[in-house]
């Protein structure tokens, strides 16, 4: 939710940054050829640091976006381990958020905050032969 926040504040400051640049760039009109010359060389530098700015403000709403699908998509998985420990690690291996060896599966257990113990110990006593090598 503070995420989402987040994203909607930086939309809305790019927002007005582009709209009070179409003002001043839209402004009082000059008599002057030499005036109006450099008004056009400003709205020009203008509009290309107006591009500049999107472009920057759509990387980082999108780098924003990826933190945050990855962020619910490594809840889900967690989630999943407390019912099912199995079909957590699997899920987390599926979407690439955990390795596939047994070292990475030990590391993430070891290492991990809020993993519920008895989950660990199911995973652990758990027949399989890759659950043993963990």
């Amino acid at each position: 939710f503070a995420l989402q926040c987040l994203v909607e504040i930086v939309k809305s400051l790019a927002i007005d940054d582009t709209e009070a640049s179409r003002l001043s760039a839209s402004g009082d009109s000059v008599d002057s050829n030499e005036n109006e010359e450099s008004t056009n060389d400003a709205e020009h530098m203008n509009g290309d640091d107006e591009k500049l700015d999107e472009e920057v403000d759509s990387s980082q709403m999108d780098q924003l976006e990826q933190k945050k699908a990855y962020k619910m998509n490594y809840q889900k998985g967690l989630n999943q381990f407390k019912k099912k420990p199995k079909k957590g690690i699997q899920f987390l291996q599926k979407h690439k958020m955990l390795g596939e060896s047994a070292e990475e599966v030990a590391k993430f257990l070891k290492s991990s905050q809020g993993l519920d113990k008895s989950g660990i110990g199911e995973y652990l006593g758990d027949g399989d032969p890759f659950n043993l090598d963990v």
